[in-house]
């Protein structure tokens, strides 16, 4: 398969795009204007490994007086200590506390997520550049591991998922997207596995299970909670009793220590866990558990058992794999991984430790293999043998530079091509009702859980939808583009018109029922990561229906471009309509609450990229989010965190429809900020990000913003100096309205993490 390789230009700041957020972030939320933000007035953080009270933030100088009142909300600061000098101290006492957010994990269970404040963002910046060397060098020790960094990053490879054919048309800001590295999924190229799937498809895998007959797999209990700060600088100077008994515990310039000093203060000085959610946090954890993995092959060493002889062990993130012959094997291994964790504070999860006899599959493997055999039975479109002359240069892995290549020249078509393609025939078809009564099978059958399997089902069910409306369009694009035809008799043209009425008429009812297992299956187990795949065969289908075909044809004397519709509005209004249904059950089904705000918000963000007609009306919204009326007769919202609040305003927009609760948002956000007590509130990073996100928001007046400087504390004159710096589009956190849905989803599924 090809992929389009593209060099990066290294710059320190993209740290921020790749390694400080959590993948469970909308869509909206980027990073892009905050690296800009310090790439444009040279923004870093200088560390003194030895004396952190001389750690300084420094800028550019005669930068605006907006970007030194921004930097001195980051830093805590009053914008009087920032005029005319281009460097500050930052101080020792400068905890942060992390905007936390909970996602669905299991059936009533969360997952607590943190966005680290930006000054932090900055921090780890400035930390990767100093200690990237001594990172690599910690992260390599162990052979047990499967993700591990192994090199600063120089390229990335890209492959389009949405097929140019579903668009239709050339994408001619495609460079400008790469350079500013929203693909970049880390900071560093790893070694070996980037999602945990790929282990089980490998020779290593495989290899295992021809040599040992035993596997246990268990992960270690809560392990990201349960990380003691202070044991980074053990795992990295030769183990807990040496660390106490040669060095002296402070600020003694080592990676370990100075790392473990960030991460209590952007946890609000907390030794006990670390953030949930950023890269840097799983590389902090990759090198405690490589030395505990060496410590237990030296133990077992010494006891005469051999890796890759013996036993073979190997580790994903806090995933173990040990394979093994003979029991005492297990018995010393099971000893060491116990006493070397517990002495790092850390233990095995009892209820995930699962033992296997050869052969190693699991229920949840064979569910998926019955998954794909039922979506190759049930998502199907059957075309006569002999393929069109021009099908072959739209193979399935066709390179990305190829495609857009050929979509440059003028597409061929005749009376004899036309001709064939009126002789061809074809099927498309989805059997919904038989497809939701088999995967529920599936599920009984092996005795898994729906949220075990929903991410790959719809992932693949979307997948598959690609690739059958490429083919699709492989007889429905001559159609389209047959009025290039000139003298075409008036009976072969109503032949076209009625074969295009037909077609039409068929993807209308494959769309609906493909949208009807899809929403159904997804109603068992609405995760972030569910609405994401969700969200991309949806924008899938949507640009499909709603885009034309664009041809360009160079002249000698000038360039011509061409524009053929694709569909009639019929089809367009049945399969939107039916999205717009399908969403406002899972908004019916799903009420709001503090536990579960975005999993299903994200699919307003479909809901604006489609036509306004299809939007929700305010009274089903005020019903989801739960608005209530209190004994003076005024509207109320429940709690909302920073995300909820950008989320709506973004989708409500300027639509007049919404704007009574536009206000009541706006209200919300000022109650929410006014709430944290005022000498937190710089330290808060959910206030500072809401604070600079609604003075960024295009959809807010001046005088709403001035209400949430207000709510801020903010002078008058730091208020306006805000609205002046983001008055010229400029934007921190939040990309208001130059979101590109597509181009936004496919960078997301890039950084996913966890298979």
């Amino acid at each position: 398969m090809k992929r389009k390789k593209i060099k990066l230009r290294y710059k320190k700041e993209r740290v921020v795009f790749s390694d400080v957020l959590p993948y469970e972030l909308p869509i909206t939320f980027t990073n892009r204007f905050f690296y800009r933000f310090l790439v444009k007035n040279g923004v870093e953080y200088v560390i003194n490994p030895l004396n952190s009270k001389d750690n300084k933030i420094r800028w550019n100088k005669n930068t605006s007086d907006g970007v030194r009142q921004i930097l001195a909300i980051l830093f805590g600061k009053n914008f009087n200590d920032l005029n005319g000098i281009n460097e500050i101290k930052v101080g020792k006492n400068n905890s942060t506390i992390p905007f936390s957010y909970r996602v669905i994990h299991k059936r009533g269970k969360y997952r607590e997520l943190a966005v680290v404040h930006p000054a932090d963002q900055i921090k780890m910046v400035a930390f990767y550049e100093k200690y990237k060397s001594l990172i690599l060098y910690y992260c390599q020790q162990s052979r047990f591991s499967l993700r591990h960094p192994h090199a600063v990053a120089c390229y990335f490879y890209y492959r389009d998922r949405l097929h140019h054919t579903l668009l239709g048309k050339r994408s001619d800001d495609l460079e400008l997207f790469f350079n500013e590295y929203e693909n970049l999924k880390t900071f560093f190229s790893y070694k070996r596995y980037t999602q945990i799937f790929h282990f089980y498809e490998d020779y290593r895998y495989q290899r295992a299970e021809k040599k040992f007959t035993n596997l246990r797999k268990f992960d270690i209990q809560s392990c990201f909670n349960s990380i003691y700060t202070h044991s980074i600088a053990w795992a990295t100077n030769g183990g807990k009793a040496i660390y106490k008994q040669f060095f002296n515990g402070s600020e003694d310039g080592t990676l370990g220590c100075v790392w473990d000093s960030l991460m209590q203060k952007m946890n609000y000085n907390e030794t006990n866990g670390i953030v949930i959610g950023p890269e840097f946090s799983r590389i902090f954890a990759e090198i405690i558990l490589q030395y505990i993995d060496c410590c237990v092959e030296n133990d077992l060493l010494a006891k005469g058992y051999r890796w890759n002889v013996d036993y073979e062990c190997y580790r994903y993130v806090d995933d173990y794999f040990f394979f093994y012959n003979n029991q005492d094997v297990l018995e010393v291994a099971n000893e060491s991984f116990a006493r070397h964790l517990n002495e790092y504070k850390l233990s095995i999860s009892k209820e995930k430790t699962e033992d296997f006899v050869r052969p190693f599959i699991t229920p949840i493997s064979r569910a998926k293999l019955a998954i794909d055999r039922l979506i190759n039975e049930t998502v199907s479109i059957n075309i006569d043998d002999d393929v069109l002359k021009y099908n072959e240069d739209d193979e399935e892995d066709k390179d990305i530079s190829t495609i857009i290549e050929s979509d440059e020249k003028e597409y061929n078509i005749n009376k004899e091509r036309l001709e064939n393609v009126l002789k061809k025939k074809h099927t498309l078809y989805f059997r919904s009702s038989y497809f939701s009564s088999v995967f529920q099978d599936i599920l009984k059958t092996n005795n898994v859980e729906a949220k075990d399997v929903l991410n790959y089902t719809i992932s693949r069910i979307a997948t598959k939808c690609e690739r059958m409306l490429k083919k699709y369009d492989s007889l429905y694009k001559p159609l389209c583009l047959s009025e290039k035809i000139k003298k075409l008799p008036k009976e072969k043209r109503e032949e076209v018109e009625k074969r295009k009425r037909i077609m039409e008429h068929e993807l209308s009812l494959f769309l609906f029922n493909l949208l009807d297992s899809s929403f159904f299956i997804y109603s068992f187990n609405k995760q972030v990561n569910s609405t994401l795949k969700m969200m991309i065969l949806l924008n899938n289908i949507i640009i499909y229906l709603d885009s034309v075909y664009t041809e360009t044809k160079n002249d000698k004397r000038k360039k011509e471009i061409h524009q053929y519709k694709r569909f009639t509005d019929d089809i367009r209004a049945n399969v939107f309509k039916k999205i717009q249904d399908e969403i406002n059950v899972v908004f019916q089904c799903s009420h709001y609450n503090e536990n579960v705000q975005l999993e299903t918000l994200y699919f307003l963000i479909t809901l604006r990229s489609m036509r306004n007609k299809y939007l929700l009306s305010p009274d089903v919204i005020e019903k989801y989010l739960g608005v209530s009326v209190n004994d003076k007769g005024i509207k109320q919202m429940p709690h909302m965190n920073a995300l909820s609040i950008t989320l709506l305003l973004y989708y409500f927009s300027n639509k007049a429809k919404y704007s009574e609760l536009k206000k009541l948002v706006v209200a919300k956000a000022c109650e929410r900020i006014e709430s944290t007590p005022e000498d937190l509130r710089k330290k808060t990073s959910e206030i500072v990000i809401l604070l600079l996100d609604l003075m960024a928001c295009p959809y807010l007046n001046d005088d709403e913003k001035k209400k949430v400087g207000n709510s801020f504390e903010l002078d008058p004159k730091e208020t306006n100096k805000l609205l002046s710096y983001f008055k010229n589009g400029r934007y921190m956190f939040t990309n208001w309205n130059k979101l590109h849905v597509t181009k936004e989803l496919n960078a997301k599924i890039s950084q996913e993490v966890y298979a």
